[in-house]
């Protein structure tokens, strides 16, 4: 290929289109003969990206260049500049931002347009109208997406109460600020599912190191219970204990999650490391802590039964301080 194919691919997220190889003087039979011999591959009718590309490129990637084809066929070239009007959001952008632990792409592409009215679904394709402000735009590898907090918003109005508070911490972790996200949210606060978001944001933080504690946030939250505060070092008469999971702390009782076993060393048997958990462990409890471990399966399946372990743990608590 030549020095302009290559600059046109750098340009488009690694696609190109059939007409233009052709406005280069490329014919069809040379362009079919690329396709034979591996150096082009066709990813839609008439759109190319570079076979050595897709063969040695990893999902996330792959992905990305199947959003930038679907692109490509639907609006002119434009320049390198923002606001775009159509651009990868929703699903696709949360897989190549990396919002989900999935590891193979959505089924479909899915595309925001500042310039539709109504939602469309065609050829693999998910089209949705909203409004596109450049702020909410950016661009991954030449591809434009909807930006990470802006992609987050437009997935918090549309999965569950829970989910979204996932979501929200999720995409604090990542690097997206709390005031960024809140504005985002307030932006879209008119749209379907924007009250949802909105609260998702006010109540997410960025110090849940895992789902499963975000998850006991929220169960916490929705119980009536305290909110509980993350990631909360504990220290006692001989210096630093440990960092818990969660802590009540008008209640001195402590959250963990999942039974992880956070201080165990990677050359240490499993009996060494239960030992030492149970060993910071007692030395919560010495320092006058109650300790309730909780599982991921107790926190979706029985959410009730630990609302009632926690307010058991803030009673025996309530009777030692006094």
């Amino acid at each position: 290929m030549n020095s302009e194919t290559e600059r046109l691919l750098l340009a488009q997220g690694s696609v190109v289109a059939a007409r233009q190889l052709s406005a280069q003087g490329i014919s069809s039979k040379e362009q079919r003969q690329l396709i034979v011999s591996g150096d082009l591959l066709a990813l839609r009718k008439s759109i190319y990206t570079t076979g050595n590309l897709w063969h040695l490129a990893d999902a996330r990637t792959r992905h990305r260049v199947a959003v930038a084809g679907a692109l490509l066929i639907r609006r002119r070239v434009e320049a390198d500049r923002l606001p775009l009007s159509l651009v990868g959001g929703h699903e696709s952008a949360e897989f190549v931002w990396g919002l989900s632990d999935r590891a193979i792409p959505p089924d479909n592409i899915h595309l925001v347009c500042s310039e539709r009215r109504r939602r469309t679904d065609r050829s693999g394709v998910v089209l949705r109208p909203a409004a596109l402000p450049a702020a909410h735009v950016t661009r991954v590898e030449s591809v434009p997406f909807t930006s990470l907090g802006r992609t987050a918003v437009d997935l918090m109005r549309r999965r569950s109460a829970r989910d979204a508070v996932l979501l929200a911490d999720r995409t604090l972790r990542a690097g997206v600020s709390r005031t960024e996200l809140r504005q985002i949210a307030a932006f879209c606060s008119s749209w379907r599912g924007g009250t949802q978001a909105v609260e998702a944001a006010e109540f997410a933080s960025p110090l849940a190191e895992s789902p499963a504690e975000s998850l006991a946030r929220w169960t916490c939250h929705r119980l009536g219970l305290p909110t509980p505060e993350p990631q909360v070092q504990i220290l006692d008469a001989r210096g630093f204990v440990g960092r818990v999971d969660l802590l009540f702390g008008d209640f001195r009782t402590i959250l963990e999650v999942d039974g992880r076993l956070k201080y165990g060393r990677p050359t240490e048997g499993m009996d060494d490391v239960l030992w030492h958990e149970k060993l910071r462990e007692d030395r919560l409890r010495d320092a006058g802590y109650e300790v309730v471990r909780t599982t991921w399966r107790e926190l979706l399946m029985e959410p009730d039964r630990l609302h009632q372990r926690i307010l058991a743990a803030f009673a025996r608590s309530n009777r030692l301080a006094s």
